[in-house]
């Protein structure tokens, strides 16, 4: 998320030779809710859209993993 911002930020403000406290207090006070939101509509539902996927879709144990169970 945060290299679409620079460059949005780079296209519209710019960026100065020093760092300006005010900017990056900005720059993270978007930052921060955007990363928020990105994980709760994007991140997280397709994490539970895979869970169910592998769930419906068990692929049996190589058998060389079974056999080295055996003690």
């Amino acid at each position: 998320m945060h290299p679409v911002l620079l460059a949005v930020s780079d296209a519209t403000i710019g960026r100065g030779r020093q760092n300006n406290l005010v900017l990056e207090v900005g720059f993270y006070a978007v930052l921060l809710p955007l990363c928020v939101l990105t994980y709760r509509y994007v991140e997280a539902p397709a994490q539970r859209w895979g869970r169910r996927l592998v769930g419906r879709e068990r692929v049996p144990e190589p058998a060389l993993s079974r056999a080295g169970s055996r003690s």
